[in-house]
């Protein structure tokens, strides 16, 4: 007999709680969320046995979610011990910016008779046209606020970078991180790891240990002779030179350190985007926010140039072939995708041209290149009626509560009290 069966005619049924919070600093969230679970298990009488609990972790995705992993795992594998799963809301179940996403977890544990219940929903999770339209709104809505978040973060530290501060979690070898209180007097020198206590207070670099000063300047002054990132390395190696880690040196640390405004005093914001965990892509320099002499710096320009032209030498060099590998495969086969890319033996994968361009999209603008549709591309079926007559069932509701519902010219989504 299955677990759950055997359970069942035990008068209460048996539910497992699912908890999230976004970071650690939320160290009230989880509790929240559990006062509400217990209020909501009382009311429809279940009884909580199991707790699964996810601690700063973000809703964006599976990965590293290991509680809610592990609460998959039983479900698909019958040994869950529970019939339910109770959680707060539908963000706590995830901030997928996919919503099919966060509805397949759902249905994976629904198939094996686990059903979800969103606590604090205003909606009933039971199957219902009404409840599975508002379900959809709720998961979109959840994903849009991470995208939203998401950009007012970046502003605020695109703000900070052009005020002259470090918005980086980590300093560069050889500098350290410095407090500075809200009227400009340096503070306390933080240690690695180390987080500032007071939310006014802001972060500026300068520089480290002496001994890191002479290695830094040590790097740009073999680079500026010619020595690639590999010689460099293993001459710091062989010389006792110690790594942030206190280990060894990599050619790609060198790489990186060498690559680094930051030594000649310049910070450099947005060189990167990685947004909302998605991949990391190489922005163009036009799009960089820099702030100059906000850091002491470690070299003079003279010499970082001197070390960033030895460098892009190579670089452009092993670039160019790129570009004319993609032009003569583009030449044969009159188009260019990453599937064609990659089946080609005489141009680089598409991963290595990423590395080096950022994007295929910045690849295919280098080369006048225009990708035509997706090969296997079919045109959007329409809506049902039954989805059509619940769509104008939930507009009708929230217009009836006094909230106004509009479309977005040029796209499917619509915009609810003007907040898409």
């Amino acid at each position: 007999m299955d677990k759950r069966d055997a359970f069942a005619s035990r008068g209460k049924v048996r539910a497992a709680q699912y908890l999230r919070m976004s970071t650690e600093r939320q160290i009230y969230s989880t509790a929240g969320q559990a006062e509400s679970i217990a209020a909501y298990a009382r009311e429809h009488d279940f009884e909580i046995v199991r707790s699964f609990v996810d601690h700063g972790r973000s809703g964006l995705r599976l990965a590293g979610r290991a509680a809610l992993q592990e609460l998959l795992d039983e479900v698909v594998s019958g040994d869950a011990d529970f019939q339910a799963v109770l959680v707060y809301d539908v963000s706590r179940w995830g901030r997928y910016q996919d919503i099919d996403e966060s509805a397949h977890y759902e249905y994976i544990c629904r198939r094996a008779g686990v059903a979800i219940h969103y606590c604090a929903e205003a909606f009933n999770n039971d199957g219902s046209m009404t409840g599975a339209v508002l379900k959809i709104l709720k998961r979109a809505m959840a994903g849009e606020y991470s995208r939203e978040l998401s950009t007012k973060i970046f502003r605020a530290q695109a703000r900070l970078v052009e005020r002259g501060y470090w918005v980086g979690a980590k300093a560069p070898y050889g500098l350290r991180r410095m407090l500075i209180d809200r009227e400009g007097k340096p503070g306390a020198v933080l240690a690695a790891g180390e987080r500032k206590a007071i939310v006014t207070d802001r972060v500026v670099l300068v520089p480290g240990p002496e001994a890191e000063i002479r290695t830094v300047r040590l790097i740009f002054r073999l680079a500026g002779k010619g020595l690639n990132c590999h010689q460099i390395a293993r001459y710091l190696n062989t010389h006792g030179c110690t790594s942030a880690s206190g280990g060894g040196w990599h050619p790609s640390t060198v790489r990186r350190m060498i690559a680094n405004d930051v030594y000649q005093g310049k910070l450099v914001f947005k060189r990167r985007s990685n947004r909302l965990s998605g991949p990391a892509i190489d922005n163009p320099p036009a799009e960089w926010i820099t702030k100059e002499n906000a850091v002491a710096p470690l070299v003079t320009s003279r010499i970082f140039a001197a070390a960033q032209a030895k460098g892009d030498g190579s670089r452009q060099r092993w670039q160019g072939r790129i570009i004319d590998s993609l032009a003569g495969l583009l030449d044969r086969e009159g188009y260019l995708s990453s599937d064609l890319i990659n089946r080609s033996r005489d141009v680089p994968t598409v991963a290595t041209c990423c590395a080096h361009f950022g994007s295929l999209k910045a690849i295919y603008k280098l080369l006048d290149y225009v990708p035509g549709p997706t090969r296997h591309s079919a045109p959007r079926a329409p809506l049902s009626e039954p989805m059509q007559i619940a769509i104008r069932s939930v507009v009708d509701a929230i217009t009836a509560a006094g909230g106004t519902v509009s479309s977005v010219p040029g796209s499917s989504r619509v915009k609810v009290d003007e907040k898409t």
